[in-house]
């Protein structure tokens, strides 16, 4: 088996384990309210945390594609951990990057190494996207200067970025007012959209 058979193999069965253990409502987002008060706000964009980690569920869609799943996703600087379950919470991979490298671990125990992080996501979920963006996306706030709409509280509430747009569907309770809830949308292919639920969120790592 060459190397580009073997990779779409690999590809093709991380598919269809996501989609076998997809779950009916398991990631389900309920839909930013239609009654949100967005404004335009010349307000600086708040610059993503480099360390912080994220847990929770996630939902993702392509055409007649579907899957859904638990996460856990951990930063401290240059250093990233990205868990994947099944929505029954039984462990799928381990993706692991440095500045350098990445590898995932399955399961099964077979690994695969790649350039970056986003690199072997896409074997998971498809979402051609760099690493910072994934970071600071899992965070709702942009890389560059996307002119975000922002709710009557000056928070962000959405903005496009690489064809993306990326909404936010609710925020967690509290000062720091971390996203609870939020959809992004890949605009050329209206039917692709990944939606995530963050059960936990802290700007520390151990």
């Amino acid at each position: 088996m060459n190397a580009s058979t073997k990779q779409t193999s690999w590809v093709a069965f991380i598919s269809a384990v996501l989609v076998s253990y997809a779950l009916s409502g398991c990631a389900s987002l309920t839909a930013p309210a239609d009654n949100v008060t967005v404004t335009k706000q010349s307000l600086p964009l708040i610059a993503p945390h480099t360390q912080f980690s994220a847990s929770g569920r996630f939902s993702a869609k392509r055409d007649a594609q579907q899957a859904s799943g638990q996460f856990r996703y951990a930063q401290k600087g240059s250093d990233r951990t990205l868990e994947i379950f099944a929505p029954t919470g039984t462990p799928i991979a381990r993706i692991e990057a440095d500045a350098n490298s990445a590898k995932v671990t399955m399961a099964s125990g077979e690994t695969r190494a790649a350039a970056t992080l986003s690199e072997l996501l896409q074997g998971f979920i498809d979402i051609r996207v760099t690493d910072a963006q994934f970071s600071a996306w899992m965070q709702a706030v942009p890389l560059m200067d996307a002119k975000p709409e922002r709710d009557a509280q000056g928070r962000i509430e959405r903005f496009t970025e690489s064809a993306w747009m990326i909404e936010v569907g609710s925020r967690m309770e509290g000062n720091a007012g971390y996203v609870r809830r939020m959809r992004w949308a890949y605009a050329p292919e209206q039917s692709t959209e990944i939606r995530w639920v963050i059960d936990e969120f802290s700007d520390s790592v151990n």
